[in-house]
């Protein structure tokens, strides 16, 4: 089976965080079959932008074929974001004939987390004779609303309804990544005989390196004998990390606090802990992220922090609260969701409030257990993720599904 997946973010472990399309064509073509991924050059969630020439630009990357295609760069504005998602389905859209005749697909998967790679997708798969697969993470235009402040009233919301709601139609099948969005995509036609749910995953097994001796020594010395408890990732202002900062203020005495990463709310944060004089946080910089599991070993417990929004009403799909749990230790959820891999497997704390007190709560009550205790903890994260939400175990799951779709192609 030859299977063409449309993902405008596709990453590899050291392009980019963007890995799912990654790991399940690995897995596919483990199991006999071809895989291509046609992704864009330029995105936010590149970690490394390859260098490209023509567009599009076939790469192998572990074994991989990926078609780069040309997009301008940009940050992360709306105007920026959209030029680029823009040249991505306009590149795929007028290569959709060469794209059909050269990977000849039985299946094309629309992958990109928008519902517009979905008309490109459909336009190679009429030439190819091939079967259609939407999948659907980020619930558009609900999305524009909630990232960019966008009114219901506003032009692009109802463009984007109105082509989720063809693409939905149209598809035939649709992957949901989110427990629940099949409620959310009934009122855009979602047929329930023709949807599977694949929830997002990662790789158990994926290699990491340590972090450098100089870090690690830092990380030592700074929580002595104390508890430490750790963030790990972008620090944007949608992660709401002022409430950790003001719960370590809480626990002076008590616990330190690591804050691993960059972004653009970092200075402020860094800012807030000098002004308060706290000696109980450490900042430092970002890592590449075959360093996050060994990074993660160093603490007792980690904190995440849920964006709020009413996406999450139908799930949260987070690789990073994965790769918390994969670490073996209790994780502290800032934030409720329905089917929380942390509340399932009884792993950490989840909070209902999301306020210092409640942090500072929940550090004093997973310090107070023990060591051994918060490991026992930990280790059912761990068999939760190995036994539901390895890429291994989920790409066999996603398989049989377009096995199915192609029975009678």
């Amino acid at each position: 089976m030859n299977i063409l997946i449309i993902n405008h973010y596709a990453g590899a472990p050291h392009l980019g965080r963007e890995l799912r399309p990654y790991f399940f064509a690995k897995n596919w073509q483990a199991a006999g079959h071809h895989v291509t991924i046609a992704t864009a050059d330029h995105t936010h969630l590149r970690d490394t932008a390859p260098v490209t020439g023509k567009s599009p630009e076939l790469r192998r990357i572990g074994e991989v074929s990926y078609l780069f295609f040309s997009t301008p760069c940009y940050n992360d504005s709306i105007a920026g974001r959209g030029r680029n998602i823009a040249a991505f389905v306009k590149g795929v859209w007028q290569n959709a004939e060469n794209l059909a005749q050269e990977v000849r697909p039985d299946i094309v998967i629309a992958q990109s987390g928008y519902p517009y790679d979905f008309f490109p997708a459909q336009r190679i798969a009429s030439m190819a004779g091939a079967k259609t697969v939407l999948e659907i993470r980020d619930l558009w235009p609900l999305y524009l609303q909630e990232h960019y402040r966008y009114s219901a009233h506003h032009a692009a919301v109802h463009f984007a309804e109105y082509m989720l709601g063809k693409a939905v139609g149209s598809a035939d099948h649709v992957v949901r990544v989110l427990p629940h969005s099949d409620e959310y995509l009934r009122d855009f036609g979602l047929n329930k005989d023709k949807t599977s749910l694949i929830l997002s995953g990662v790789a158990a097994k994926n290699r990491k390196h340590n972090p450098s001796a100089i870090r690690q020594e830092r990380l030592k010395s700074f929580r002595g004998s104390d508890i430490l408890v750790m963030y790990c990732g972008n620090v944007g202002i949608n992660h709401d990390l002022e409430n950790f900062v003001q719960s370590a203020a809480l626990l002076k005495d008590r616990a330190k606090f690591v804050i691993v990463g960059n972004g653009g709310h970092k200075i402020t944060l860094k800012r807030s802990a000098q002004q308060q004089e706290l000696r109980n946080i450490m900042f430092l910089d970002a890592i590449p992220p075959s360093q996050i599991p060994s990074i993660l070993e160093n603490a007792d417990i980690l904190y995440f922090p849920l964006r709020r929004g009413e996406q999450n009403r139908y799930g949260v799909a987070s690789a990073k609260l994965l790769n918390y749990m994969l670490s073996g230790k209790p994780v502290i959820c800032d934030g409720d969701f329905p089917q929380n891999p942390v509340e399932i497997s009884e792993s950490g704390v989840v909070l209902k409030k999301s306020d210092p007190q409640e942090i500072a709560g929940a550090v004093g009550l997973l310090a107070e257990m023990g060591e051994q205790e918060r490991q026992r903890i930990g280790e059912k994260g761990k068999e939760y993720v190995l036994k539901h939400r390895d890429y291994s175990l989920l790409s066999q799951q996603y398989l049989d599904l377009l096995e199915q779709l192609t029975k009678n192609v």
